[in-house]
């Protein structure tokens, strides 16, 4: 390594430092895909706790993750996924005003306009914490504000993850062209 004394040395770390790319830019972009994905989780544990359970969503309640998958070699892409979706979107953007307990009928019409189909309905009851009885559904549910979980998990790790993907392709650069040991 070290300092080229001829061209054809020269040449010959230059071929070798273009074959290390495609591995150097995949390791470098699932490594900034790390950062964004510890990114987000993070700013999640702020909102909704620190096991990520969203206790009060769905029957059994969910828990939020993210993961990714890198596709590519020289042009590594790396798509970060929230899993589920759902429950990351009402996190992200908040949820409207919604009925709580409905039954078949109706969930496909308008609060407005429920009509037969919602007053024919069977009577379905809901079960809480901190109520000793089942409540008679629907409840109106007032709906949550948006806490742009997902957004600030992004943006605040960005510095970091470019600052890593630098890093990998100057130690790539120092393993070809670096003093020798």
């Amino acid at each position: 390594m070290g300092t080229s004394t001829s061209g054809a040395q020269l040449s010959r770390k230059l071929v070798a430092f273009a074959g290390d790319i495609p591995k150097i830019n995949r390791e470098a972009v699932s490594d900034a895909a790390l950062i964004f994905k510890d990114g987000v989780l993070g700013e999640a544990k702020k909102v909704v706790g620190s096991d990520l359970k969203m206790s009060n969503f769905g029957k059994r309640g969910v828990r939020l993750g993210a993961g990714f998958d890198v596709k590519g070699g020289v042009n590594a892409v790396a798509l970060l996924k929230a899993r589920p979706m759902g429950a990351w979107k009402v996190v992200e953007y908040g949820a409207g005003p919604h009925l709580i307990g409905l039954g078949k009928a109706g969930r496909t019409e308008s609060v407005k306009s429920k009509g037969r189909a919602y007053r024919k309905a069977k009577a379905k009851y809901l079960y809480a914490q901190g109520y000793g009885h089942p409540v008679r559904g629907p409840i109106a549910h007032p709906g949550s504000k948006a806490f742009k979980v997902w957004s600030r998990g992004i943006t605040t790790r960005q510095p970091r993850a470019v600052q890593r993907i630098r890093l990998a392709y100057a130690s790539g650069a120092y393993r070809r062209f670096g003093p020798s040991t």
